[in-house]
């Protein structure tokens, strides 16, 4: 019954889920505190690295198989930012970490396709705390001109950039389409890798 919550629950349940879960159903309650138990000194940390509004939009499954990042100098850019990271910097899909100065950063992993040439490039990108005085202000470093669409929102993560990255968290894959300036629509499709 264990492998059935691990494999079947968790990658549709975020860490609050699995908590109000086994608060709620007892039945559940031990199998799922037991999940849990043994994930929670990762998940504590996770939570404690990086703001509710991004640790909820991942699921579960996802965290657990995530790793820490132990920070590296090198991935400043010359503006102070967290820019420079580089697809081989990073083992897993997600990667999660702090800075010099404090600022939370989650990296995400992912193959893109530009589906009107059919390209695809494996890709990086890491959504990082831009002031470390303020902890609800991410934005996004390390991309490339094929991921960039869908995290652009001018400098800050809009709502709207938030959804589809949620959207990509929950179905690992998501197509995102906008117009440029000259008259053109651009697919892209997004996988986690």
């Amino acid at each position: 019954m264990n492998d059935v919550i691990r494999y079947v629950l968790t990658p549709k349940l975020s860490y609050k889920d699995v908590v109000n879960l086994s608060l709620v159903n007892k039945r559940y309650n031990r199998l799922l505190n037991k999940i849990l138990t043994d994930y929670k000194i990762k998940l504590d940390e996770i939570y404690e690295t990086l703001p509710s509004f991004i640790f909820d939009m991942i699921s579960l499954d996802q965290w657990i198989e995530s790793e820490k990042i132990d920070f590296d100098q090198k991935w400043i850019g010359s503006t102070g930012y967290i820019d420079r990271f580089k697809y081989n910097d990073v083992n897993k899909t997600l990667g999660y970490g702090k800075d010099t100065w404090g600022r939370s950063f989650l990296t995400v992993k992912m193959l893109s396709t530009d589906l009107n040439t059919g390209h695809n490039r494996n890709g990086i990108v890491c959504i990082f705390q831009r002031y470390s005085d303020d902890k609800n202000k991410y934005t996004y470093g390390g991309g490339d001109r094929f991921i960039d669409p869908l995290f652009y929102s001018g400098g800050i993560f809009s709502q709207e950039c938030l959804n589809r990255l949620k959207r990509l968290f929950s179905t690992k894959e998501l197509v995102y389409e906008f117009d440029t300036d000259i008259d053109t629509t651009v697919r892209y499709k997004y996988i986690l890798k």
